[in-house]
């Protein structure tokens, strides 16, 4: 790939960075490259722009999701116990199989996302998450709750 190319890219990034902003708008980068900076001065000569607004939104949404889920799973235990006629090993497995889901879900979706990017595990996180957690809704008996 030529300088050009590389160069290009660059400016791309850093345009995405700024929620769009034009090369003009966009601070410019600390000059000495070997010497160190803070984190406040790497975020101020980046700057925050849209972009930065938008992810921090999605984040905050799935992460409300995240705890969301968790909070939730002390109220199926019993709720679920009630209406199936649950044992308290069986209780227990559905709270085991959330956290199985999640070890092996991480080990997963890093790896997507290491293959093809933040963007696609991302997006699959949310997409996985939002249509088991709607099929779990809908679960017809012990073994599809498990299965969701």
């Amino acid at each position: 790939m030529s300088s050009s190319g590389l160069t290009g890219k660059k400016n791309e990034g850093r345009r995405l960075l700024n929620g769009g902003a034009s090369r003009s708008e966009v601070p410019e980068p600390i000059e000495d490259a070997s010497s160190t900076y803070t984190l406040e001065e790497g975020i101020s000569s980046v700057g925050v722009g849209r972009f930065q607004s938008l992810l921090m939104l999605y984040v905050g949404f799935a992460w409300l999701s995240d705890a969301m889920e968790m909070m939730l799973l002390s109220f199926l235990g019993p709720a679920t116990a009630c209406e199936w006629d649950l044992t308290s090993f069986q209780k227990g497995t559905i709270t085991s199989v959330v956290f199985i889901g999640m070890t092996l879900g991480a080990y997963t979706w890093g790896a997507i996302s290491d293959a093809k990017g933040r963007r696609m595990g991302f997006c699959g996180t949310a997409l996985c998450t939002a249509v088991c957690g709607f099929a779990s809704a809908f679960a017809p008996s012990y073994g599809w709750l498990l299965l969701f």
